[in-house]
């Protein structure tokens, strides 16, 4: 969420964890299992390459691996190999562009869940672009940047300029799940992992979720004086009433 309708990489990413889930189940029922999938062709092309688009009652088999690596069995072949597979680093929530603007630059408020918990940001397109996309892009080479999926995700200064009354937040939300689904994999470099750690915690306005609950707690007005012995009699009464009734 929040947007009504996703794009295409996002899609793609829900096809990754069909298969993810689909291979756990045998670790759910302690064995091998024989699983009958009936899907749309949307889902048979992005999760399992069935190409060209699959007819009216096409069906294929194939094995399916605990961590989502998948092999069609007809032709022994791996199916998407480049699928990344790992979990990501941190999860979006949400994306939404607010009303008001900072230096003349539009702002987002990005939910975010990280290991430091589960807080919001506020980040203006400009920080968004100068502070992270050029960063990522820069100290990548095109070829990781092309295989971690994220050439094309963050919209262009043609988009910003063209499309000033558009929300481009579910853009800006694409562009984000994927590079925390890129910084999970292996061979994604550490020192743009820790810049990207470090913009989103510079970000951050309010107190992770503990925080905030521990703080309204405190908050809390204590009972009244004599409150709780009324209330374990008037316990007491109704669990008589109980044994009586």
């Amino acid at each position: 969420g929040p947007h009504p309708e996703e794009t295409e990489s996002s899609f793609q990413r829900r096809a990754v964890r069909l298969k993810k889930w689909l291979g756990s189940l045998q670790d759910s029922w302690g064995r091998d299992l024989n699983l009958i999938l009936v899907s749309h062709g949307g889902v048979m092309q992005a999760a399992f390459d069935y190409q060209p688009h699959p007819p009216n009652c096409a069906f294929r088999v194939y094995d399916l691996h605990r961590d989502g690596r998948c092999k069609h069995v007809a032709r022994n072949e791996d199916v998407y190999p480049h699928h990344l597979l790992a979990e990501p680093r941190f999860v979006v929530c949400s994306v939404r562009r607010r009303p008001d603007k900072m230096n003349g630059s539009t702002v987002f408020a990005v939910e975010v869940e990280m290991e430091e918990g589960h807080f919001m940001l506020n980040l203006s397109e400009n920080a968004l672009r100068e502070k992270l996309h050029d960063p990522v892009k820069a100290a990548l080479s095109a070829e990781l940047y092309e295989r971690f999926g994220l050439a094309g995700l963050f919209p262009s200064w043609w988009s910003w300029l063209n499309r000033a009354r558009a929300d481009l937040s579910i853009y800006i939300q694409d562009y984000l799940e994927q590079l925390a689904l890129a910084m999970g994999q292996e061979d994604f470099p550490w020192s743009v992992a820790e810049l990207v750690h470090q913009v989103l915690l510079e970000g951050r306005v309010e107190l992770p979720n503990d925080d905030i609950a521990a703080e309204a707690q405190e908050a809390a007005p204590a009972p009244a004086p004599g409150h709780e012995d009324a209330t374990e009699a008037e316990d007491a009464e109704d669990a008589a009433e109980c044994k009586v009734g």
